[in-house]
């Protein structure tokens, strides 16, 4: 998963560097697109999956949905930082960052606790959990 995480975003590096005739920035383009997103892909399948595979039954519909609130509340921070850098910046400066954040995603995964858990298992309940305070409606 931290692979994914880091190829995806170093192939994105390729959308900034994409000028020139239409011919190789298209070429940098297609790569960025066909190639870094293939591992972007392979990475987030990989990310449900854990998911899944750590949460209880119970609680996968709240922890999928919280993790859907937090990524969707996180595009706007991420488009007026993106838009403020590129006004400051360049697009091109804007676009790098961007690619830059992408692979910094893996360091989160690699300094996970879960890498070394042999169970899946990071030793801690949510709150409530191991006292039935959760409830199946």
């Amino acid at each position: 998963m931290s692979l994914g995480f880091a190829l995806g975003g170093a192939f994105q590096m390729f959308v900034p560097l994409a000028h020139g005739t239409a011919l190789r920035a298209g070429i940098f383009l297609l790569t960025a697109q066909i190639i870094g997103d293939g591992f972007m892909t392979i990475a987030l399948i990989n990310d449900v999956s854990l998911r899944q595979f750590i949460v209880p039954d119970r609680l996968l519909g709240r922890v999928s949905a919280t993790a859907n609130v937090l990524g969707v509340a996180a595009a706007p921070i991420g488009a007026l930082a993106g838009g403020t850098l590129g006004q400051l910046a360049s697009p091109r400066a804007a676009l790098a960052g961007a690619a830059f954040g992408f692979s910094l995603a893996a360091l989160w995964v690699v300094r996970s606790p879960l890498r070394t858990s042999q169970d899946g298992n990071c030793d801690s309940e949510p709150y409530g959990a191991e006292s039935g305070t959760f409830t199946d409606e």
